[in-house]
């Protein structure tokens, strides 16, 4: 039996005593489980919850016992992770998905094993017309012995072709690697190439890699492009390829694949965004990436699991959106990443658009806040004691009782106001805001395109968080009675 008293875990390698257990123990041969909830919880008679909430994406995690000694972590993340799929040690110690979640009890389940698929690779990195496309796999067995490797690929969004893979070598720990050539016949430029690796064993069972753990929420394949050389841009190039490309024009979208920057992100989620602009000729879209495989957006290696494919029907310099975001990062306000880029879709070219960063976990890790606090989305709400149009976006398995209560605190007169408002709001955050929004004339902003954001495991301070910025610098002529910042 082991007790946890004093032991910690983390999520972040420079807070390493971010959590600690009570005194709680694990029989012989036991098991505990700890919900990563954010909800904070370290009644030892009861449930544990940590303060911190772990993300689908991967990312730092460590165990360290009461000396402050890591005995155990994922650095720099474990992998992604998908809805009913669990990951862990088998009872050989090899760390791997199960098909079957076992949470509170042993992993060593028949159903959950096959072989053991890794370091699925592609080259050359960048494929240019008339070059073959190599793919590698390392495979080793698990239960049973490996009797069959295979790499599926299609072109384009044409038919599944399967090809056998030959072993090219062996690793130290047993592993061996395996290869397949798709012949550059099979393809011409501006082309997407993608492929999976399929293996199967003595026992009857078969590992694939990705796993497509889920038609909605996962890669079902991975690859690249062909370079297309008529594609020659100063901005960065977004390629966005579909099969039916009406259906991206609705609220719920279909899926997509997307290459940028060299990097081919399969089986996203494409669909329209925006309210007004929906009705304009050149219409907005949101991009929204799986878990694990987010868009990397600069070179800077910035990634983002949400984009913004935002039109520019208000601004014909094609300026306004980018200049208005970078006031807010230049006055060390919060900030989304935004960037202009031209957009290919399906090989033709489709516009010049804005890249905008929704506010998400990435977007919270970079400018130090903490992804576990309660985020609102406000379109069309004067907080004047209702919560209509107001979308809560973190914690959702709580109320608005805090919003509510932030309403109520707000329209307190005299002192009592003035003492809520600075125990309560991030009074320097919430001046740059206002300071920021009214230089870059943001007049749309009174009511919606905000977010309100509360520090909730920490300060418990609320803020804005700037949104939409497509109406600055400037109202539009049909709006120009709008003109002032607080209209």
């Amino acid at each position: 039996a082991v007790n946890l008293a004093g032991w910690t875990v983390t999520d972040k390698p420079h807070e390493l005593d971010r959590w600690t257990f009570p005194s709680v123990t694990i029989p012989a041969r036991g098991y505990l489980v700890l919900y990563a909830s954010g909800n904070e919880r370290r009644d030892p008679a009861g449930e544990l919850h940590t303060n911190f909430r772990l993300s689908a994406d991967g990312e730092f995690l460590a165990l360290l016992n009461p000396d402050g000694v890591i005995t155990s972590a994922y650095s720099p993340g474990y992998p992604a992770q998908f809805p009913d799929i669990s990951y862990g040690r088998d009872a050989a110690g090899n760390e791997r998905y199960f098909n079957i979640p076992t949470p509170g009890s042993d992993n060593d389940i028949a159903e959950n094993l096959g072989p053991l698929l890794s370091d699925i690779t592609h080259g050359p990195e960048v494929l240019h017309n008339g070059e073959a496309l190599v793919v590698e796999a390392r495979v080793a067995a698990s239960q049973h012995e490996v009797t069959g490797v295979e790499l599926l690929y299609r072109i384009g969004f044409g038919p599944e072709r399967q090809m056998a893979m030959t072993v090219a070598g062996a690793g130290e720990d047993g592993s061996l690697v395996y290869t397949a050539t798709i012949p550059a016949s099979a393809y011409g430029p501006g082309q997407i190439v993608r492929y999976a690796v399929r293996a199967t064993d003595a026992g009857s069972y078969a590992a694939r890699w990705p796993i497509f753990a889920s038609p909605s929420a996962s890669p079902e394949y991975q690859g690249t492009m062909v370079v297309d050389p008529a594609v020659n841009s100063s901005l960065p190039v977004l390629y966005w390829f579909m099969q039916d490309v009406n259906a991206a024009n609705t609220d719920e979208g279909a899926r997509a694949v997307v290459v940028y920057d060299n990097v081919l992100y399969d089986n996203v989620l494409v669909r329209l965004r925006g309210d007004t602009t929906t009705s304009r000729p050149k219409k907005s879209y949101k991009i929204i990436f799986n878990d694990g495989y987010h868009l990397r957006l600069t070179s800077a290696g910035h990634l983002v699991d949400e984009i913004n494919v935002n039109s520019n029907v208000d601004d014909f310099s094609y300026l306004h959106q980018v200049l208005a975001w970078e006031a807010y990062r230049d006055a060390g306000a919060p900030h989304s990443l935004a960037l202009a880029a031209r957009v290919q879709r399906n090989g033709e070219f489709f516009g010049l658009y804005t890249l905008v960063e929704q506010p998400e976990k990435p977007y919270f890790e970079r400018q130090d806040l903490d992804w576990s606090g309660a985020l609102y989305k406000v379109d069309g709400n004067n907080l004047s004691g209702n919560t209509s149009k107001i979308d809560k976006k973190t914690r959702t398995d709580e109320d608005f009782s805090d919003l509510k209560q932030l309403m109520e605190g707000i329209h307190r007169s005299g002192p009592a106001r003035t003492a809520y408002l600075f125990d309560n709001i991030n009074v320097p955050a919430t001046i740059n805001y206002l300071a920021v929004s009214t230089v870059i004339h943001h007049w749309d902003i009174v009511i919606k395109n905000h977010y309100l954001y509360r520090d909730t495991l920490g300060t418990g301070e609320w803020m804005f968080l700037p949104w939409d910025m497509d109406l600055t610098f400037g109202a539009p002529a049909p709006d120009s009675r709008n003109a002032h910042p607080l209209h």
